[in-house]
């Protein structure tokens, strides 16, 4: 006998062996909405549900056998919205297990019971992640200003935990990894939704853009950086032991972050493309420029200080790149008694100094290759070095500024320049309207006007200037905390940090002479508005090859395991 399909709008077309009798299937039945029905049973084309022909009618208690053995009987009922210690102790107690399938329905006899116990066992799929909301490219453009605002003070909050958390390092580097590529790719997308509501497109009122999706998981991850930060402010020490309540979490969110930056990168391409604003090579290469310096990388990675002058190193400086270095040691003892610097070296800082006086440009790049080469110093910006007793009579004035002062031609200028010389030092003492003159107030001065374009300086890094000043205060601290009264009674030059502003890469050495065979110094390099600097065998306690690292902000300076930052 065929008996007809039972529909869900109503019961007047069920074949009487189908309806429920049972009072408990009654109310099993009333408890599950017709959506849930039709996720969990396959129906046919006219939304139907086939019912099978009925060998036999089952009892309660088969019921009941079906619901045994689809859900493994428990003593507790594992918690579901849990954070923390109580989530970690939910996962040990209760170890998650698939709801498995009666094995008396795997044969294949059609045995059916009715639909209301059958709904018990069935598991619920769950739904499938979507772009469902559409939304104009104004809203969008908001949601990712929003979303970008979110990821810049989480990525700041992780990266200065993971600088002081070694036990959490591999999981919350792959946390700030993720949420900085969520940054740039919402960034991008900001840039192309400004763009098309600018020039509006048929087709592209609206944008498949799940905002509740994105700023649910945006919640989740600032939420998190907060909780990290605070771990961190509060007690440090236990810090590695409080990662293990949130790495779950992370974990998590980590694969959110990697799902949702893929759904907007394919939201990029088909707005791209769609809208003929860009074409589809054009934005895999925006978003190949984009994700470039995303990756965190460790700040000093390959970098470290060596004595030029040891007779073991000589023959392997030419293998080593040098740094842009800062010149500190700017003044010599009166006799070879105490001095901290060879005769050799001490020649050729004054045949430059000569060559620059006198405008003789081909004897000084002569010197300033002795110096990379031999000494794995640039010496373009160097000063001619004075003894002790002649300490107060310094003038500071770079090879730059005399061959400004001495008009040289723009060839020469502009070798200086493409050399690594600075344009924003100042002079200590000049002959001029002020003391402390830069090599373009110098042209100004004298009126050499073919000068002014390209001694102007070019900013690569632009940090204001009471930041500068800020934390050169703390490094100098520091510095002077270090060397103690070296730096008074030697008359050290300490860095100055805006010179760092003209750097691509904003990055230096400060190498600190002694008697000593030993390298030590100091490599400080800007991130952003803060400074980090690497200090080497600065004490007697270190002279074994250990560093310190500081973290300088313009609230304060504090230590940390390793420093890092995006990109180079």
């Amino acid at each position: 006998m065929k008996h007809p399909a039972v529909s869900l709008s109503g019961t007047q077309n069920r074949p009487k062996e189908a309806l429920i009798s049972s009072h408990k299937g009654q109310r099993n039945f009333k408890r599950y909405s017709a959506r849930r029905i039709q996720q969990a049973v396959h129906t046919d084309a006219g939304g139907n549900i086939p019912i099978l022909p009925l060998i036999s009618s089952p009892t309660h208690e088969t019921c009941k056998r079906a619901r045994r053995e689809a859900v493994p009987t428990r003593k507790k009922r594992r918690p579901l919205f849990l954070s923390g210690p109580r989530q970690a102790r939910a996962h040990r107690d209760f170890p998650p297990t698939a709801v498995q399938r009666p094995s008396y329905l795997n044969s294949s006899s059609a045995y059916v019971f009715p639909l209301a116990s059958a709904i018990a066992w069935l598991p619920v799929a769950p739904p499938t992640p979507t772009i469902a909301n559409m939304i104009d490219p104004v809203t969008a453009a908001n949601v990712a200003v929003e979303a970008v605002g979110v990821c810049v003070k989480a990525v700041k909050l992780i990266k200065r935990a993971i600088e002081t958390m070694k036990q959490a390092r591999e999981g919350l580097l792959n946390l700030v990894n993720r949420a900085e590529r969520m940054r740039t790719i919402l960034d991008l997308l900001r840039v192309l939704c400004n763009e098309l509501k600018g020039t509006p497109h048929e087709g592209q009122e609206f944008i498949p853009l799940n905002r509740d999706q994105c700023f649910q998981t945006m919640r989740e991850l600032e939420g998190l950086a907060n909780n990290i930060a605070g771990v961190w402010t509060k007690n440090k020490a236990f810090a590695g032991i409080h990662w293990l309540w949130y790495k779950t979490r992370a974990e998590g969110l980590v694969q959110k972050l990697h799902d949702q930056e893929a759904d907007i990168a394919n939201l990029l391409t088909i707005i791209g493309t769609t809208s003929s604003l860009k074409t589809s090579k054009e934005v895999h290469e925006l978003k190949k420029a984009a994700m470039r310096d995303t990756k965190v990388v460790d700040a000093f990675d390959g970098l470290t200080l060596v004595d030029e002058e040891s007779p073991e190193l000589q023959s392997e400086l030419s293998q080593f790149e040098p740094l842009r270095t800062w010149l500190g040691h700017v003044v010599v003892a009166d006799g070879e008694e105490g001095q901290i610097v060879s005769q050799h070296y001490l020649s050729h800082r004054d045949k430059l100094s000569d060559a620059a006086y006198w405008s003789q440009w081909p004897a000084l790049w002569t010197e300033l290759e002795v110096g990379l080469k031999e000494y794995a110093e640039s010496w373009i910006n160097a000063i001619r070095l004075k003894p002790l007793s002649k300490a107060n009579q310094m003038s500071f004035w770079t090879p730059l500024h005399q061959a400004v002062y001495n008009r040289a031609s723009l060839e020469v200028v502009k070798k200086m320049l493409s050399a690594g010389a600075f344009c924003t030092l100042r002079t200590r003492w000049a002959d001029f309207s002020y003391p402390d003159m830069t090599p373009l107030e110098i042209a100004q001065e004298l009126g050499y006007s073919e000068l002014y374009s390209v001694l102007s300086p070019v900013i690569h890094q632009p940090v204001p200037a009471t930041t500068l000043v800020n934390l050169q205060a703390r490094f100098h601290a520091i510095i002077r905390t270090e060397l103690g009264d070296r730096v008074d009674s030697e008359h050290i030059y300490l860095p100055e940090l805006e010179v760092l502003t003209e750097l691509e890469v904003p990055r230096m050495c400060f190498p600190v002479k002694s008697a000593g065979n030993f390298p030590a110094g100091y490599i400080y390099r800007l991130d952003g508005r803060e400074l980090i600097v690497k200090s080497y065998n600065m004490d007697d306690a270190d002279r074994n090859g250990r560093s310190h690292i500081y973290r300088i902000t313009e609230e304060e300076a504090y230590e940390v395991d390793e420093a890092l930052v995006f990109g180079n």
